[in-house]
């Protein structure tokens, strides 16, 4: 894993790669369905179809993956347990063709390795999506969420046991960057869908509930009317000082 320093982002000003996934099939419950997320993530992203090549009790990825190599492919989705993965390794060690791993399988120790999760469409406990980023006490949840920048703010929260609340509570007061259980994305629109009807709500306010929902952002499209700030850009921080100024204001008003 040398050459940290030689990096290939992908972004408006390079061309988006091609793809293959090699897949074991064996170690995904629905491929079909497998496959539409795979190739739905990739096309929203910009990229174009992958190719798809599946595993045998032959040839556990190797092959597969050479193949991919020879076709032209830049970046391999390695798809399955750590045995797909040493193996799509195997092919790729010493060429510019990049690995992405997907793990499938039981073990995935290198997935776990690299901080990668095997569970796509998430077990959420909630998920808030918002443009502003403060809570009641003045907690701040989402550090990066202005009102005014075009972006809706996504936290997706996996707690699973009490330590993980508390574990979520304090990084939160503690105001860290990184909140453990807790993934935040960014989009202009979000859709979150559920196996079941879940509770939602809308600023506070219970709503029916659903098994969707789905929030797009209209940018620019409200006049706000605020204080301006003394000092801090942010409101929040800045209330009070906003407030003394408001009082000094009404007080000048009334002598005059």
């Amino acid at each position: 894993m040398d050459g940290a320093d030689d990096k290939r982002p992908v972004n408006a000003e390079n061309r988006t790669p091609r793809s293959a996934v090699v897949v074991n099939p064996v170690k995904v419950a629905d491929l079909d369905e497998f496959r539409r997320t795979v190739e739905g993530a990739l096309a929203a992203a910009g990229w174009p179809a992958p190719t798809w090549y599946e595993t045998t009790v032959e040839d556990p990825g190797r092959g597969q993956t050479e193949q991919a190599v020879k076709a032209g492919a830049e970046v391999v989705f390695a798809c399955g347990g750590d045995g797909t993965v040493m193996a799509c390794v195997t092919a790729l060690a010493g060429t510019d063709v990049a690995l992405a791993v997907l793990p499938q399988g039981t073990g995935n120790l290198l997935a776990a390795n690299l901080g990668l999760s095997n569970d796509l469409r998430r077990r959420a406990r909630s998920v808030l999506v918002a443009n502003v980023g403060r809570l009641q006490g003045g907690v701040r949840l989402l550090t990066d969420a202005e009102p005014d920048d075009g972006w809706l703010d996504v936290a997706v929260l996996t707690p699973r046991a009490l330590r993980h609340w508390l574990a979520m509570g304090w990084a939160v007061l503690r105001r860290r960057d990184s909140v453990p259980r807790m993934e935040v994305f960014r989009a202009r629109s979000v859709e979150i869908t559920s196996t079941r009807a879940q509770p939602r709500q809308l600023d506070g306010d219970l709503i029916e509930p659903g098994r969707s929902l789905k929030a797009t952002i209209r940018p620019e499209s409200l006049w706000l009317c605020v204080p301006r700030p003394e000092e801090h850009p942010d409101l929040a921080v800045d209330a009070d000082a906003v407030g003394e100024r408001g009082e000094h204001l009404v007080e000048e008003a009334r002598r005059e």
